[in-house]
């Protein structure tokens, strides 16, 4: 193939790429088809999630680092708040304890890729020594002023040491780390700022603050099928750095689907959220579905405001709120602006609301529609009267889907034709 044949055919994959200009899982499509087309993979494979770059048939090996030039790193997880974008360090943990005469650390990090560049905790006045990778002594580098390795693929536990003559006001950590466990002399140390610094001692004359967090709960209730939960925590925290436990991020019965916050967060498997907490005002959001019908559901502990939203064209029910709720004024309540037009409820700890069905789709549905076409001829002394050629019946379950997203065709019934000769 010359370089001009070369140069079509990877314009024509990458005109195959997502918006983002990456191709899709690797060109997998292209080529497990050419695998295929060789008779080299089975076809029960086709429903393989990912192919792997071994799993690639030999003939088509050579091609892979052609193909995914300027792509290098779609491989790698992508980012949980955007898909375009693939980071392939992925630091998990940091262990660092200091002391008056120095410290020492130890980073666990994945690598998804050879000859990636890892940051280490450090600065300029602050720089690691004695650094080992999985137990043996890598040689260093920098990286905008920071310490940093080149490692292949793989995990990872990095241990290095600090030697100073006095502490530091702060020490720089790796970006994207996970958790942190970072003490002075055994005393915990708390989180970084936004700027990823941890301050290792405070500011002379700094007054210490003390510790408090307002959480404020509000919970959406999105009728659908299954019933869809939106938690959302409005936090409120002073004080040192340091990781908070909130319950029931998540109520019982529901399935996680995701998480948004600006903080570090990991939602348990009991619905405990553990959010690593910093001075400022925070809102987080959880979002669930349930795992089969909901008739009821009880608050937790705390006191908090429910909104309901209904779908009366999936079912109509009235909300009892004998259990203890208490109806309000959402404005007032401080709801959600985007929430503050459904019905609104005050919770306090133990009670609960109720959904009594009164009507399940819609009994009466519209009538269907049909349009006729006619068409009439006129020849020299005489008429041609035609009945209806073709009619299109869009029924109401078509036509009451397109409110959810979807389309479909309208069916189409060919008529019997029939003219009718009449002379003038």
């Amino acid at each position: 193939m010359d370089r001009i044949a070369m140069a079509d055919a990877r314009q024509i994959l990458l005109s195959q790429a997502d918006p983002g200009g990456q191709p899709r899982r690797w060109f997998a499509a292209v080529l497990v088809g050419a695998a295929l087309w060789m008779g080299a993979m089975p076809l029960p494979q086709l429903r393989a999630a990912e192919l792997r770059e071994s799993e690639v048939p030999q003939p088509l090996r050579s091609w892979v680092p052609w193909v995914l030039q300027d792509h290098e790193t779609i491989a790698c997880p992508a980012a949980y708040n955007d898909g375009d974008r693939h980071e392939c360090v992925w630091p998990a943990r940091l262990t660092l304890a200091v002391g008056a005469q120095g410290g020492r650390f130890s980073l666990d990090v994945e690598i998804f890729r050879s000859d990636e560049l890892v940051v280490l905790p450090g600065q300029p006045e602050a720089w690691p020594r004695g650094v080992r990778a999985n137990g043996r002594a890598v040689p260093m580098t920098e990286s905008g002023g920071r310490p940093a390795l080149r490692l292949p693929a793989g995990h990872f536990v990095i241990e290095g040491e600090f030697a100073w003559r006095e502490l530091p006001q702060g020490i720089a950590l790796p970006p994207n780390t996970g958790l942190v466990d970072a003490r002075r002399d055994g005393k915990p140390l708390g989180w970084p700022d936004a700027g990823g610094q941890l301050w290792l001692r405070e500011a002379a004359g700094a007054a210490a603050e003390a510790d408090t967090l307002s959480v404020r709960a509000y919970r959406r209730i999105d009728d659908e099928i299954p019933v869809r939960l939106t938690t959302r925590l409005e936090l409120t925290a002073s004080g040192r750095p340091r990781e908070a436990r909130l319950s029931a991020a998540l109520l019982p019965g529901f399935v996680a689907l995701g998480v948004v916050s600006p903080l570090p967060a990991r939602l348990q498997p009991d619905g405990t959220l553990r959010v690593q907490l910093r001075a400022g005002t925070w809102t987080i959001d959880v979002a669930g579905r349930s795992r089969g019908p909901v008739a009821a559901l009880a608050a937790p502990a705390a006191d908090e405001v429910w909104s309901f939203a209904a779908r009366n064209d999936l079912r109509i029910v009235t909300v009892d709120a004998a259990g203890g709720a208490i109806g309000l004024d959402p404005r007032q309540a401080g709801v959600p602006k985007d929430w503050q037009g459904l019905p609104a409820f005050r919770m306090p700890s133990g009670s609960s609301l109720k959904f009594i069905d009164r009507r399940r789709g819609d009994p009466e549905p519209e009538a269907d529609k049909l349009s006729l076409d006619r068409t009439l001829w006129r020849a020299p002394g005489v008429w041609m009267r035609c009945r209806p050629w073709r009619s299109d019946v869009l029924p109401w379950a078509a036509r009451s889907s397109s409110s959810r997203g979807c389309q479909r065709r309208p069916r189409q019934r060919a008529l019997a034709s029939r003219c009718d000769r009449a002379t003038r």
